[in-house]
């Protein structure tokens, strides 16, 4: 994430799509989906290192995540 106002250094972290890790430029294939149906998966962030979070500015920090769908 980086930071809002100009910082030296933005907080490293991990996306997640579900359970699976996302590796940014890789397609994640969501199988069964249900036409006419609910169909939900979490997206969530982990990976953020306190030791790392603990040595940033204090401040306000932020992201931009980008979703494509294509029906294959």
């Amino acid at each position: 994430m980086l930071p809002e106002e100009s910082g030296p250094n933005p907080i490293p972290f991990k996306l997640y799509f579900d359970s699976t890790e996302v590796v940014k430029g890789e397609a994640i294939t969501w199988s069964s989906l249900q036409n006419g149906s609910s169909n939900t998966k979490t997206i969530r962030i982990g990976g953020i290192d306190q030791n790392v979070i603990d040595s940033l500015a204090s401040g306000t920090y932020s992201d931009t995540i980008n979703v494509e769908i294509q029906n294959l």
